[in-house]
């Protein structure tokens, strides 16, 4: 009888943990929902999670921005676009490998956006995290994935086989401790209140300081750029399905592009030779970081690596214009 007990209680228990880990409901980008959630208390993937749910229970956006919090302050005016065309998916921490996730699940359902830009962190940052979202099995196969795949391709090395399945193992242990943590369930179970984003996804910044921003120390080698070529095929197929896909390597400060071009990178050298490289073998389009600003001189800068919005939705406008999807 104890036995029976025990195991009530175990399964209510998991149960209830599975129940916490769904974002809380409610569309903050939806004025007929008329519920705010206050997502920057939520963890990242619940931020990926309600984005999207929004996107799927509406049509499909002409335009989409997929990123982190280098291109999330991004807006419909920024770009020059009428309201209802755009609708920016960047969530802060995420990598570019979360943004073809997500597009992917867009792509699925037939709501994914005539034209995606798609951001690709500055090869100084040498960012190229895994994806928080989607949630257990569906995560699960992205990761057996990138390992069958990366296997199989010779691009591949050895070792940036190992060390992507070590980072699918890590992620799920992260994601494993999240299910106790107090501060997201909490924040699941209380998630009412002010969201400082916009109806098109966009999160305004402040302002920035007028102080030049501390440049970025020399990072470690972290993009696997083997991998590389395994996304971009990933875009590929989906550019195939009529999505038109437009990557961009995001700007850096002004100085620190001055600091670069006089120093030897050869971890980030390799990583935009990897990225022109398979961009042209697979037909996508791909811009390496524009210039953008110079020291000392607005528009401001409030990280080192974080564009002004303004001159980055100025250069992406562009873009949608030599490809005919900007307004007239």
């Amino acid at each position: 009888m104890r036995w029976r007990a025990f195991g009530a209680v175990l399964i209510g228990g998991v149960l209830l943990l599975g129940i916490l880990q769904r974002p809380p409901d409610g569309d903050p980008f939806d004025v007929a929902a008329g519920r705010a959630l206050a997502l920057d208390r939520l963890p990242a993937s619940d931020i990926v999670a309600i984005k999207l749910r929004h996107a799927l229970a509406h049509p499909p956006y002409e335009i989409g921005l997929f990123g982190n919090s280098r291109s999330v302050e991004v807006t419909s005016a920024h770009l020059g676009l009428a309201p209802g065309r755009f609708f920016n998916f960047s969530v802060g921490g995420m990598s570019i490998r979360q943004s073809i996730a997500s597009l992917e699940e867009l792509a699925a359902a037939d709501k994914a956006p005539r034209v995606a830009l798609i951001s690709f962190d500055n090869a100084i940052t040498q960012f190229y995290a895994n994806p928080d979202y989607p949630a257990g099995p569906a995560r699960w196969r992205l990761a057996v994935h990138d390992i069958y795949a990366g296997a199989r391709d010779p691009a591949v090395s050895r070792s940036e086989w190992l060390r992507m399945g070590w980072r699918h193992t890590v992620t799920e242990w992260n994601q494993f401790k999240q299910l106790f943590s107090i501060q997201v369930l909490r924040a699941r179970l209380r998630p009412d209140g002010p969201t400082t984003y916009e109806r098109d996804g966009a999160r305004p910044g402040g302002v920035a300081p007028a102080a030049a921003p501390a440049l970025l120390s020399p990072q470690p080698p972290s993009v696997l750029a083997g991998y590389i070529k395994i996304d971009l095929a990933r875009l590929a197929v989906l550019q195939a399905r009529g999505i038109r896909i437009v990557i961009y390597e995001s700007p850096i400060y002004p100085a620190q592009r001055q600091l670069e071009a006089s120093a030897s990178d050869g971890a980030a050298r390799a990583v935009r030779t990897a990225l022109l490289q398979n961009c042209r073998a697979l037909g996508l389009t791909c811009h390496l970081a524009p210039a953008i600003g110079e020291p000392g001189k607005p528009p401001f800068w409030s990280e080192a690596s974080h564009p002004p919005p303004g001159p980055l939705g100025a250069w992406l406008r562009q873009r949608l214009v030599e490809i005919g999807a900007a307004d007239r």
